[in-house]
């Protein structure tokens, strides 16, 4: 008997079973995926933390538009990237994310919504050879076998100084080819890891 399940169908069963029913909005769906990549390092997070999440929710909302409306070049694409990681961070009332949780949160985010397409968030691939990769300890173990490039001197999670983060992203992309971006090398290497 032949099925009258589509593509269309597996794809929304593959979306709904890695980022859940609870949001309509594919945007809300990336953005707290992304936050369960790194949740688990946070510190001090009261039982009601709503107000908080709120205002995290709104500003990684805004990011995402302006990704998918603005025509970055490199250099631009850092200078937002490093405000907002920043803005991030300062939203974070006493919660104290820093600014490798920040990172994290936004690079993760961004990669989240590259992966649910064009289709579903309008524009998202526009400045996709500017995003910087998402640090954690997976990838920086696959970046010293392929390239040797040391791991940051701390606890991704830890890092609370912004050059300290970006001098890593420069050192990946000194590393790579010309004809390659660090996300889809990124990309690339976190899919052979497993």
């Amino acid at each position: 008997m032949k099925t009258n399940i589509s593509h269309k169908d597996i794809e929304h069963f593959y979306i709904t079973l890695y980022f859940s029913k609870s949001h309509s909005d594919c945007k809300k769906k990336a953005i707290w995926r992304a936050y369960r990549d790194f949740s688990r390092t946070l510190r001090n997070l009261s039982q009601n933390h709503q107000e908080v999440k709120n205002k995290w929710e709104k500003l990684l909302c805004n990011l995402i538009e302006e990704v998918c409306q603005n025509d970055f070049n490199e250099k631009q694409f850092d200078e937002w990237h490093k405000e907002n990681t920043e803005k991030l961070k300062k939203y974070s009332l006493d919660y104290t994310l820093t600014i490798g949780q920040a990172q994290k949160w936004i690079n993760m985010t961004l990669k989240y919504c590259f992966l649910l397409g064009e289709e579903k968030i309008p524009g998202i691939t526009k400045n996709v050879d500017y995003f910087h990769i998402p640090i954690d300890n997976i990838i920086q173990d696959r970046i010293f076998e392929e390239f040797k490039i040391n791991r940051i001197d701390e606890s991704w999670s830890r890092i609370d100084c912004y050059s300290k983060y970006m001098e890593y992203q420069e050192k990946f992309r000194e590393k790579i080819s010309e004809n390659e971006t660090p996300f889809e090398v990124e990309f690339k290497m976190f899919n052979e890891n497993f």
